[in-house]
């Protein structure tokens, strides 16, 4: 097991020893903040109607995480969808062009260990990508007066690398 925290030690250090993480990250994070702005700019705009026709009743029941967040990291696990495997064949094709496939496969550790290796580096920089977009989350959630609200856009964060291939339940 010792083998496994190595490799993904080492591909975390590779992946921030090139520019590519750095130039997934701030493409992440910008996409993310357009993202995010726009869904904040058109919630703005729904409030400011509902206020101009008087519509009280709806703006009592009117959710910030339902209508920012949540379409927020569904668009986000989409960005992911496409970002994701790119970093990830990226790890093994660096692989090969630098010639240490070979001398990495005849090593005495299990295809197991190199795997999970490799994956668990890859996530380690995508937890980083993730925490940028919690800001976002927890900075709405905490304006939110309700306790569920603030308790739905924690869980909704947490939950979106996992969510990817669930369906999301409409109301």
């Amino acid at each position: 097991m010792r083998h496994v925290f190595a490799i993904a030690g080492r591909e975390l250090r590779s992946l921030f020893a090139s520019p590519v993480a750095y130039v997934v990250l701030t493409l992440f994070s910008v996409l993310a903040g357009f993202f995010f702005l726009t869904g904040v700019l058109q919630f703005q705009e729904y409030v400011i109607r509902m206020q101009t026709f008087q519509l009280s009743e709806q703006l009592a029941e009117l959710n910030l995480n339902d209508h920012v967040i949540a379409p927020f990291l569904h668009v986000m696990s989409v960005v992911l969808l496409f970002l994701i495997p790119g970093l990830t064949m990226g790890l093994f094709a660096s692989e090969k062009a630098n010639g240490t496939q070979e001398l990495l496969l005849t090593s005495p550790i299990k295809i197991w260990e190199l795997v999970i290796g490799k994956f668990l580096g890859s996530s380690r920089c995508w937890s980083r990508c993730l925490r940028s977009t919690r800001r976002c989350s927890s900075g709405t959630g905490i304006r939110s007066s309700a306790r569920r609200s603030r308790a739905s856009a924690r869980s909704s964060w947490w939950g979106s690398p996992t969510r990817r291939s669930a369906p999301s339940p409409r109301r």
